[in-house]
Order: C-alpha cells, then sequence, then structure tokens
C-alpha cells in the first residue's frame, strides 16, 4: 500500500503541475508562436504564470480535500471566491455572469449556468480544462467518476456535451494514474478506445473516431488538428488536447509541443493535455526547467499531496 499510495501522490502532484505548466506556457504561446522563441522566453521568465485554467482546477481540487466528494455548491463558492480575488486570470465570458446571477438571485450555479446561452448551457471547454484532480480522486471506479465530473461541469457547464467533454477527460487522467499507480505501461490505442466507450454525445464520439484513425495512421499533428479542431468548444479542443497526450506519452515536452503549438485555444489545450501526461509520469516525468518555475510550484505540490491522502489507493485497483 506504501508504494501505491507513494505512486498516488505523484500522479496528484503531476496533473496539477502539469495542468499550470501547460496553461503558462500555452498562454505565452498566443504570442510566441514559434517554439524556438517560446521557449527561449520561458527560459528567461523567473515565473510562469497560469491562467483561469489552473485556477479553477485548484478551486476544484480543494474542495475535494475539504469536503471528501464533488459538493457542487461548495465547488460552485470556491470558483466565485477565486474569480473575485484574481479576476484577472483570464475568465471567459460565463463564469462571472454565473457568479453575478448566484450572488443578485439566490438560484443554484447549475439553474444560474442553465440561464445562459439561449437555455441551452455552455459546451466550452471550461469544464474539462480544471477536471483533473477529480479524475486522480477518483480513478478506481469510472463510473462514479464519469457521474461526478457531469456535477462538477453543471456548475458552469450546463450542455450535455459541455459535462460529457468533462467526463472524458476526467477518465482519461484515470487512465493515466491508474497506470502510474499500477507501474504498466498504457497502450495509446486501447487508451483511444476506451475513451471513445466513455463519450455519450455523437459529436464527441465522432471526434474519438478521429483520435483514433490520427493514432492509427501515424498522422502529424496538423492533420490531426485540422480535422479534429482546436477552438474553446470542448468538442474540438478537449479530443485534440487527448490526441497530443496519446500521441506522445512517454515524453511530456513533446506533449506540451503539440497540445499549445498548432493554435486554436493553446492555454487550454496545454493545460488539458499536461494534466494527463503529468498524471502518467508523475512530476519527476515533466521538464524541470519549467515545472520548477510554475507559479505557486510548493503550494501545486502540497495540494497534490493533500489529494492523494484524502483519497488513498485501494489495495487493488
Amino acid at each position: 500500500m506504501a508504494v501505491r499510495d507513494d505512486r498516488l501522490t505523484e500522479s496528484a502532484v503531476g496533473a496539477l503541475l502539469g495542468c499550470a505548466m501547460g496553461d503558462a506556457v500555452g498562454e505565452m504561446a498566443f504570442k510566441f508562436k514559434e517554439r524556438s522563441d517560446l521557449m527561449a522566453t520561458a527560459a528567461r521568465l523567473p515565473v510562469l504564470r497560469y491562467t483561469d485554467d489552473t485556477a479553477m482546477a485548484i478551486a476544484l481540487a480543494e474542495s475535494l480535500v475539504a469536503c471528501g466528494q464533488l459538493d457542487a455548491a461548495d465547488l460552485g463558492d470556491r470558483f466565485a471566491r477565486a474569480y473575485e480575488a484574481e479576476p484577472w486570470r483570464g475568465y471567459g465570458p460565463g463564469p462571472p455572469r454565473i457568479f453575478a446571477r448566484v450572488a443578485e438571485t439566490g438560484v443554484s450555479y447549475a439553474e444560474a449556468a442553465r440561464s445562459l446561452y439561449n437555455g441551452e448551457g455552455s459546451l466550452g471547454n471550461g469544464a474539462a480544462m480544471r477536471v483533473a484532480p477529480l479524475g486522480v480522486a477518483l480513478y478506481p471506479d469510472l463510473d462514479r467518476l464519469y457521474d461526478a465530473a457531469c456535477a462538477s461541469a453543471e456548475v458552469t457547464h450546463a450542455h450535455p456535451e459541455g459535462q460529457d467533454g468533462a467526463a472524458v477527460q476526467a477518465t482519461a487522467v484515470a487512465l493515466a494514474t491508474a497506470h502510474h499507480v499500477a507501474g504498466t505501461e498504457l497502450d495509446p490505442s486501447d487508451a483511444a478506445a476506451r475513451l471513445r466507450a466513455t463519450a455519450r454525445t455523437e459529436n464527441l464520439q465522432a471526434k474519438m473516431d478521429i483520435v483514433a484513425r490520427a493514432l492509427a495512421e501515424d498522422w502529424t499533428p496538423v492533420q490531426a488538428a485540422d480535422a479534429i479542431g482546436r477552438s474553446v468548444a470542448v468538442g474540438e479542443s478537449m479530443p485534440f488536447g487527448l490526441y497530443a497526450f496519446l500521441a506522445t506519452p512517454g515524453d511530456s515536452l513533446r506533449c506540451m509541443d503539440v497540445a499549445i503549438l498548432n493554435g486554436g485555444d493553446r492555454d487550454t489545450l496545454g493545460a488539458m493535455a499536461m494534466a494527463i501526461a503529468g498524471a502518467y509520469l508523475g512530476p519527476q516525468g515533466l521538464r524541470k526547467a519549467l515545472a520548477n518555475r510554475v507559479e505557486r510550484r510548493d503550494d501545486l505540490a502540497d495540494l497534490g499531496r493533500r489529494l492523494a491522502q484524502r483519497f488513498p489507493a485501494p489495495a487493488q485497483a
């Protein structure tokens, strides 16, 4: 059990640090689109600052540690407080509107989220970008994880695709965690098939079919990005983030390159792909020159350790 718990801690810390690293460097990639310029600039900065992607992942991890389960009301309150404290993190238009409506009317976060976009709710990637802590916490129970991930998404994303995307991303983190805890190697084709089976909305199922084909036929990242998409819609960016990891499972730096250097929603693509890579490889598999300069690095590592302690590895998983 001690070894399994140690490896679970590595996955938890790796997922949070990977998320923040991909997020911070991905945000820089909007300005520095060439890899050489991006890496040279990143090497000069004393601190790599993350965006709302990581801020919301932190809030989710803290809620899980405090409550011992997914508590939507607590989670929404933590999201709102994080936004109020640091509104400059780069939040999209939806969350602030939700937080304001809850504060003004007293409705639940889910009800406020359902009021957006003509009553359809958001199908953006905001719920998927932050869900990694839940994938680590509930990695042994994928059925429970799917429902919990949807519940975590519902706080801000009422659209079924927004919730399905979060659940598929959480499952990817869970699979990566399970392999790290067991000390086994992940097979990208098998993982792609399992994630395709996890998806319940038609568009995400179709996109996961494209991911599987891209892996089987060894497409270039540009070919994959063009076919899958890489926008803020979860049905594009989340599957492309999965592709970035599955095409490079043993190389976190290459994973980040694929995720953030092919256009689109670069910071969120980096956060999603690198959260999976961090869970699979642990912090030791992240490029130290970057990971060690992530903003609040020590706090993120401590939070990962507390998350693993709150949700310890079962004897067999």
